[in-house]
């Protein structure tokens, strides 16, 4: 899949002169020019305006939406059983205070008054 993509058309409130909300359209962008901190310009020779990123950015929304929405589901039937729901159970982490190092103190709150 490519993930870069040359257009020819953008809009945007940032492109807006005023700074105001107003949704201002570039067309028929034929090429894009890059200038540096030190001043140099390079045009890009792309034929349009070069957009990285937006189509992987919605990719990974849409990952998002598909985990957020399955333990959504799972949560939701956790709580329907009153926490029987075993499946769910593998997902929450546990305190587990049983098991101590054997070189620790077991010091009661008695013997530290002492």
């Amino acid at each position: 899949m490519q993930k870069d993509t040359v257009v020819n058309t953008i809009g945007s409130i940032m492109l807006d002169p005023t700074g105001g909300n107003t949704s201002t359209v570039l067309k028929n962008i034929t090429d894009v020019i890059v200038v540096q901190a030190d001043g140099t310009q390079t045009a890009l020779g792309l034929g349009g305006y070069l957009d990285i990123g937006l189509l992987d950015t919605m990719e990974d929304l849409f990952v998002n939406f598909i985990g957020a929405l399955t333990f959504s589901i799972i949560g939701y039937f956790y709580v329907c059983s009153r926490g029987e729901n075993k499946f769910a159970k593998r997902f929450i982490p546990v305190a587990n205070n049983s098991t101590r190092p054997k070189d620790a103190p077991s010091e009661t709150p008695e013997k530290k008054r002492n």
